[in-house]
């Protein structure tokens, strides 16, 4: 099994905004809102064609039409001006704190059910022996693959969209969505490698601020989902972790030490909570996949942040200061809108309408 070339290259601070745009499109509350925002994404220089939803969105709610549930993904696909896919991208929302106390025990319960690590039972396009993921991590990923869209299952969908294709598949997340980036990248490219109508597939993990998945044996089965024989990346500009220094959730469960005085004296951290965390997963091996293309960025510790509340700018606490670092639209977004003004690629809105509440 090869790993095909993309078209288009997949990588640089627009397809960075576009894959954010994505992922914060998750947390929309409606299906229309997440079908009409993408439709309106914007496409790259030198590419005349349009963006679209041919799968889901779809959650584990009981209600397949109700976004409610723990957990949600779509894909969407931007083709050019002849309609063929240029390439597919998988969305995974992460917590969402505007969802139902139950939904949102659900995800706290996935974000924290870290203290077992379970081992890897999904599909991967080589021996996963010794891999192992968070127990609320595979209970997630089992939720997801398990929903259907017009009677197909995501795996079955991505399957036959490579395989009549040909096209690059994009994963991506944030938060919760992009510890789970993870693990659907390695789960994507072993259904597809299972498929024997495949003889060349891609499949190009892009998280956003993302807890860590698994252990050092999963972070080898990462590496190698997209990339050649002898774990060479063959996407050296389309596999990326996108992590803000300042933003203290990268940092668990792998580093969590880090977190301890991360913002200095402006903004003190809760660093007795800390301590609680790295007792609770003393006995685990956790590792963040370290395949970083565009180098960490850091965005500035704010010691004054906006309370809506209020209406006035308040003196930054660390829970605030958490918020401010993590969000998509104040953690992540200015540094990669900024990048592409930059480079002369232009300005991309954030997305319309602004999704709720994320963590």
């Amino acid at each position: 099994m090869t790993v095909s070339a993309p078209t288009p290259t997949l990588n640089g601070p627009f397809y960075g905004l576009c894959y954010l745009s994505l992922a914060w499109l998750a947390y929309a509350p409606e299906v229309s809102g997440i079908i009409d925002a993408v439709e309106d994404m914007p496409v790259p220089d030198g590419v005349s064609g349009t963006w679209s939803c041919p799968w889901g969105p779809v959650s584990d709610a009981a209600n397949p039409n109700n976004l409610s549930g723990a957990n949600l993904c779509y894909v969407a696909v931007l083709s050019d001006a002849n309609k063929a896919p240029l390439f597919a991208v998988v969305v995974l929302r992460g917590t969402d704190l505007a969802l139902s106390v139950n939904m949102n025990a659900q995800q706290v319960m996935q974000d924290l059910d870290v203290a077992v690590e379970v081992d890897w039972s999904f599909p991967s396009n080589r021996s996963a022996t010794g891999a192992k993921i968070a127990l609320g991590t595979s209970t997630a990923l089992q939720r997801i693959t398990a929903q259907a869209y017009d009677s197909q299952t995501l795996g079955d969908f991505i399957s036959t969209f490579v395989q009549t294709t040909g096209a690059p598949v994009v994963v991506t997340g944030h938060s919760l969505g992009g510890c789970l980036t993870q693990v659907m990248t390695v789960y994507l490219a072993g259904v597809l490698s299972q498929n024997a109508n495949i003889t060349s597939y891609a499949v190009l993990g892009n998280p956003f601020a993302p807890t860590t998945a698994g252990n050092p044996a999963f972070v080898a089965l990462y590496n190698d989902a997209a990339c050649a024989p002898g774990d060479t990346p063959a996407y050296p500009l389309g596999v990326n972790m996108w992590v803000n220094t300042n933003d203290v959730v990268p940092y668990a469960w792998a580093d969590l030490g880090g977190i301890k005085n991360l913002w200095g004296a402006a903004v003190p951290t809760p660093n007795d909570c800390v301590d609680a965390f790295i007792a609770l997963t003393a006995a685990t091996s956790y590792q963040q996949p370290g395949y970083n293309v565009i180098p960490a960025f850091t965005t500035p510790v704010a010691t004054m942040i906006y309370d809506k509340a209020s209406n006035t700018d308040q003196p930054a606490t660390w829970q605030t200061e958490l918020v401010y670092q993590h969000y998509p639209d104040t953690g992540y977004w200015p540094y990669l809108s900024a990048n592409a003004a930059a480079l002369g690629i232009g300005m991309i809105a954030p997305p319309t309408p602004l999704p709720s509440a994320q963590a």
